[in-house]
């Protein structure tokens, strides 16, 4: 009953120890995947938010088009209507700003229908709303099929990086 200890409980200690640390282990390895699954499924909920929003911003240019071919542009007050529609891609636009998944911003910002052409998208969106793309004779077709190829290059990428992301969520 003096001080002296059974030598056992060393050992004993000794492997309680070593299995407690091997279960804290075998816990961080399973939280670090489940973060990185957690993490994944985040970036596939706001890539598919982004790509809705691009679909959305292709149906508006389609729209854009539309507007502009009228026959009598004066009597629909065409220039208005542009503009409405212009700020309808902007708040798509800014919509996709605030689901881009940080991985993706400098391919979005990059993202161009060759490497010859600068495609300013945000741009073009500006000056669909004040008029200044929106001459009395209608809408450049060709810059305007600049940016729908821009939207179709974003769209394409987005589905690409969709189902790289479900093939991680497997």
């Amino acid at each position: 009953m003096n001080d002296i200890m059974w030598p056992g409980w060393n050992v004993i200690f000794f492997i309680g120890n070593i299995i407690l640390t091997a279960i804290a282990i075998k816990s961080s390895f399973k939280l670090v995947k489940y973060y990185k699954k957690s993490r994944n499924l985040t970036v596939y909920a706001q890539t598919n938010k982004v790509l809705s929003e691009i679909e959305k911003m292709q149906n508006f240019m389609t729209e854009i088009m539309k507007v502009s071919n009228q026959v009598n542009r004066k009597a629909t007050n065409y220039k208005k209507r542009v503009s409405e529609l212009g700020g309808e891609l902007d708040a798509c636009y800014n919509n996709i700003l605030s689901e881009l998944p940080h991985d993706y911003y400098h391919d979005f910002y990059t993202l161009r229908p060759d490497s010859e052409v600068k495609v300013d998208l945000q741009n073009y969106i500006s000056s669909l709303i004040d008029g200044s793309a929106v001459p009395d004779e209608g809408i450049d077709v060709r810059e305007h099929t600049k940016y729908k190829m821009t939207l179709a290059k974003m769209q394409e990428f987005f589905k690409g990086k969709i189902m790289e992301t479900e093939e991680t969520l497997k």
